[in-house]
């Protein structure tokens, strides 16, 4: 991968040159943290990373989160009775699978995540609870015994503020509880990924799903020539945005309109590292640029 500088001062830029996130001190098929990762994505980025061309500024938060795994790592080192770091290994189905829990102490297996707020509650929880029961399963191979997991998570852009929200975290570091699965059921979800991942390889895979793009579908809002803002919550349905706007202008007054506003693949446009080589991003942008039916609808401002 080649990184860019732009205007990065150049001592960070250098730091962010020497990251290493490879884990191949173990010869395996895949590590955990490549099984959660979109298969398709991951395909590319093996088979074309001399390709692409990345903004070392992306990779700021993922440079935070390095630094804190490495001082959280020389701290828990310092306890005799933690197992900090440690790669391990279980075979399924003939195919090696490795992982490396932050911290394995007194039967609890704690993750360190750096991130925004928006996870707290967001789509990532269910990625971070398959990959703890992943380590949880590794280390039961191992002979450890498992009684707990959790995500210590560090907020980025944590504030004071907006506690009172609702689902907001409570503090910039908190550390969340996890179910723990049964080990039939993690095998069974890591089969499902494991047969994914040789489809991307083999070339019979040619894009994400919608839920590892994090998809964000195209809504309808109703308008009037009056307001700047949007009259109703967010419609998906056109047929529904239709009759909405009749009885809106039926009962009220004349002016509403529909407008429509395009959905987005938020991982795709703002979190995918190969995004830059991607044929299906790259379809994607060319849809928005040229849009089909895209126009605002019923704008009948009179």
């Amino acid at each position: 991968m080649k990184l860019t500088q732009n205007d990065m001062p150049a001592s960070v830029f250098r730091a962010i040159e020497t990251m290493d996130y490879s884990g191949r001190d173990v010869e395996r098929f895949a590590s955990i943290t490549e099984l959660i990762t979109p298969p398709y994505a991951l395909h590319l980025k093996e088979s074309c990373e001399d390709s692409i061309t990345l903004d070392a500024q992306e990779l700021i938060a993922a440079f935070v989160g390095n630094a804190v795994h490495q001082m959280l790592a020389l701290s828990n080192k310092k306890r005799i009775s933690a197992l900090v770091e440690e790669r391990l290994a279980i075979e399924i189905d003939g195919l090696v699978i490795s992982g490396c829990p932050d911290l394995y102490e007194a039967g609890m297996i704690t993750d360190y995540k750096c991130t925004k707020c928006s996870s707290f509650n967001g789509k990532a929880r269910d990625e971070w609870e398959f990959q703890l029961n992943c380590y949880a399963l590794l280390c039961r191979h191992a002979g450890y015994r498992v009684l707990g997991l959790q995500i210590d998570c560090i907020f980025l852009d944590w504030s004071k503020v907006k506690t009172s929200n609702a689902n907001y975290p409570s503090a910039p570091c908190v550390a969340i509880p996890f179910v723990m699965w049964r080990d039939d059921d993690i095998i069974a979800e890591l089969r499902k990924r494991i047969a994914r991942l040789k489809a991307a390889r083999a070339g019979e895979l040619f894009d994400c799903s919608a839920a590892e793009r994090w998809d964000r579908p195209s809504i309808y809002v109703i308008m009037h020539k009056d307001r700047k803002t949007a009259v109703n919550a967010r419609i998906t349905d056109l047929v529904e945005a239709n009759a909405e706007q009749d009885r809106l202008n039926r009962e009220h007054k004349t002016g509403h309109y529909i407008q429509l506003r395009p959905g987005e693949r938020v991982r795709c446009e703002h979190y995918c590292n190969v995004r830059s080589i991607c044929p299906s991003f790259a379809r994607h942008c060319a849809e928005k640029a040229n849009p089909k039916n895209q126009e605002d609808t019923g704008n009948d401002q009179d």
